[in-house]
């Protein structure tokens, strides 16, 4: 597989408004909110140029009635994939564009690390400059191995969540 990163485009944020109006037309009303995550969701980060999408829903059971919907609409369902409750689908293979990575209301446990990595890249423009050069320089080293490039950013983000959650709980902790 070709891994590719490239540097933050303005491009990303409009591709995920547009797929998340389809995507909320899709779901109706068993949708309770979604968020733009990942890579492609912070200005100055380089990414893969896939957009991961974050849907919190009703009851994860009502989704997965949806699924025939979300196939129409060209996604693919992989599951759980690897999470207890989650429910991951994806569009565009092997040149993936889009994942929605789908959650029930009651998982917010879960879904707050998403956010909170998100977030605290976006407000400390040193780690996230820190992030990209680490990307970059795994894919020199691992060139298209994906496991070994994924590898070593999943190390740096073992890291750094219990940090980004610390903080996101912090700042909007109720005074």
């Amino acid at each position: 597989m070709n891994i590719k990163i490239l540097p933050y485009n303005n491009i990303w944020l409009q591709q995920y408004q547009k797929e998340s109006s389809a995507i909320e037309k899709l779901l109706g009303n068993i949708l309770i909110s979604i968020y733009h995550i990942g890579s492609t969701a912070v200005d100055g980060l380089m990414a893969r140029p896939i957009i991961d999408i974050l849907i919190l829903v009703a009851d994860i059971n009502l989704l997965d009635e949806k699924e025939d919907a979300l196939e129409q609409y060209a996604y693919t369902g992989l599951g759980e994939f690897g999470v207890s409750g989650r429910r991951v689908y994806r569009k565009g293979y092997p040149d993936i564009t889009y994942q929605i990575f789908a959650f029930d209301i009651f998982s917010n446990d879960k879904v707050i690390g998403y956010l909170a990595l998100r977030d605290y890249l976006k407000e400390h423009k040193e780690i996230c400059s820190f992030y990209s050069s680490l990307k970059a320089a795994l894919i020199k080293e691992f060139g298209d191995n994906l496991e070994a490039y994924n590898a070593g950013k999943d190390a740096f983000l073992q890291d750094l969540a219990p940090k980004a959650l610390e903080w996101y709980m912090r700042k909007f902790a109720v005074k």
